[in-house]
């Protein structure tokens, strides 16, 4: 359901199935003072999510933030074909079937100027996730650099969350860690993300994080050595 967690900020809330278990997806909705909106890592919409949205403002954006969350890119699209869709790079080598917009890079939207700045995180080249700070309400937006997820049932993915040291905790996978060869880029670029003064970590799996969220995200990634 819609659930509002700021003033101009609020998440949508789905699951798919993954290993046996239900795994929590969530969008993030972002209205810009001109009341548009962008929707940020699209989820499976029914029409009761669609009228909602529809009431906040006009559907003006469509971000794949990176290159795993895209499945339900088109299907938004399809909702809302006026919106532009923005992706992250390397996605439309991936997606070719994808008509997109704008690819972001690490220069300034000038549409969001001043409202929701943007980082592309190019140190882990399987994610190249594009990582968003809504000022506003004090909000890092991520999807699959960190997650937090407290409890999972009994399945295959818990003992994957497990194996990877992200269940329970908000944490980086360990599979990501590895990933990421160039240890002295991604603290660059981790430093980065942690120059914005954000409370809130709003990420696409696991529960939020309301509060002290920069010192949090320093506490995930202490293995950096930032």
């Amino acid at each position: 359901m819609l659930k509002q967690l700021a003033e101009n900020l609020w998440t949508i809330e789905s699951s798919m199935r993954f290993l046996g278990a239900d795994i929590a997806l969530r969008m993030t909705v972002v209205r810009l003072s001109d009341s548009k909106l962008v929707l940020i890592s699209p989820v499976v919409l029914d029409e009761a999510l669609v009228d909602a949205l529809s009431q906040l403002g006009d559907i003006a954006y469509i971000v794949a933030p990176n290159l795993m969350h895209h499945l339900y890119a088109e299907q938004a699209k399809q909702h809302f074909p006026e919106a532009k869709l923005l992706v992250a790079p390397g996605l439309p080598d991936k997606r070719k079937d994808l008509a997109f917009d704008y690819v972001f890079d690490n220069q300034s939207f000038q549409p969001w100027q001043g409202e929701l700045n943007h980082f592309v995180f190019t140190a882990l080249p399987i994610l190249n996730e594009v990582v968003f700070f809504h000022s506003a309400s004090n909000s890092l937006i991520v999807t699959d650099l960190v997650c937090n997820i407290q409890k999972v049932d009994r399945s295959l993915f818990s003992l994957y969350l497990q194996l990877s040291g992200v269940l329970g905790r908000l944490a980086m996978s360990r599979l990501f860690r590895l990933l990421m060869r160039n240890k002295t880029h991604a603290r660059e670029q981790l430093q980065q993300i942690l120059h914005w003064n954000f409370e809130r970590i709003v990420m696409a799996h696991g529960e939020v994080i309301e509060q002290s969220g920069q010192q949090k995200l320093k506490e995930a990634v202490s293995w950096l050595r930032l």
